[in-house]
């Protein structure tokens, strides 16, 4: 009687037993080995096949976690120049000359920081400009000279 192994995918052996191959005298032993060698060799393969599929599913889900950090980071840094901006715009048109100096020195503090994101630099500048007219509008009420005019790079 003649025994033929055969591999499955799930690396489960399946033997057969053939009644004809036992009348001929059976199947040579290295036929036998060799059909063993194949049936492990597709359960190695399928087990490696499987454990770089899962590898490779770890390292796209840590890839998705650190964009999406990086996507709420992004959020909560323009959040906060929001809040700065807000803040140093309120002190920047206070009556009292010191508190809006440190407004001003806030806004340009922000205008250069870090924090501050390509996309809102604009928005910052005309803030700044904004303010700026207002103060020498005050000071041409006040009586002050009328030669002094602000210019788009900031000289006067």
């Amino acid at each position: 009687m003649t025994e033929l192994v055969f591999a499955a995918h799930s690396g489960v052996v399946i033997s057969a037993v053939s009644e004809k191959a036992s009348a001929d005298g059976g199947t040579p032993w290295w036929l036998t080995l060799v059909v063993g060698f194949i049936a492990l060799a597709g359960t190695i393969f399928s087990a490696v096949s499987a454990q770089q599929t899962t590898r490779k599913s770890a390292n796209l889900d840590r890839l998705n976690n650190r964009l999406e950090a990086m996507e709420l980071d992004k959020w909560r840094h323009r959040e906060e120049t929001m809040r700065m901006l807000r803040w140093a715009s309120e002190k920047a048109i206070d009556p009292a000359d010191n508190v809006r100096l440190v407004g001003i020195a806030a806004l340009g503090a922000l205008g250069e920081s870090e924090l501050l994101q390509r996309e809102d630099q604009a928005l910052i500048d005309r803030v700044i400009d904004a303010i700026l007219q207002g103060a020498v509008a005050e000071y041409h009420e006040a009586g002050g000279p009328g030669d002094v005019e602000v210019v788009e790079d900031g000289s006067e």
